[in-house]
């Protein structure tokens, strides 16, 4: 892929399948800069784990885990951030963190909007909006990740804020 077309603070979604779709991670490879996962579908041991199995580097990755409730509120253990994904505020709020702790241009990977949706519905829309705001204040890039979603209304409204569509 070719990022020198697209503009620098860009969007994309990828579509995977339940099959390929931690080769959506080979993205990191032509980044060259730090990031964020924030991982909605899997704990993050448990995609670090996967990843570095494929051979792809999460050195520069900073996790924040939605799905494993190790603590009551947000907070940073080693590379990974815990939040619960009932609770917006935190989320942000570790976002935030993780976002201030990389200077310069970052991206953030969303995995996955599919999670997003089971967990909040409608309300995912809400979420989303504030994240792309968000993001143009934190000078962030955005990778959200799909696998073949069905909800047509959160995926019209990524598709619509998105510079580019991959289907893998």
């Amino acid at each position: 892929m070719n990022f020198s077309q697209l503009p620098s603070d860009f969007r994309i979604l990828i579509d995977t399948n339940k099959h390929n779709h931690l080769d959506a991670y080979n993205i990191l490879e032509q980044l060259h800069t730090r990031g964020i996962c924030l991982t909605l579908g899997r704990p993050a041991s448990n995609l670090k784990s996967l990843l570095n199995a494929k051979g792809i580097s999460t050195e520069n990755l900073t996790f924040i885990d939605c799905i494993t409730k190790k603590i009551k509120e947000s907070k940073r253990l080693d590379d990974c951030y815990y939040a619960n994904i009932d609770n917006f505020s935190e989320v942000f709020a570790a976002i935030d963190a993780a976002s201030s702790e990389i200077k310069g241009k970052k991206f953030l990977i969303l995995d996955s909007l599919n999670e997003l949706s089971m967990h909040h519905g409608y309300r995912s829309l809400i979420f989303l909006d504030f994240l792309h705001n968000m993001l143009a204040t934190h000078n962030s890039r955005a990778i959200f990740l799909t696998n073949n979603m069905q909800d047509q209304q959160i995926r019209a409204y990524i598709e619509n804020k998105c510079d580019k569509k991959i289907m893998i």
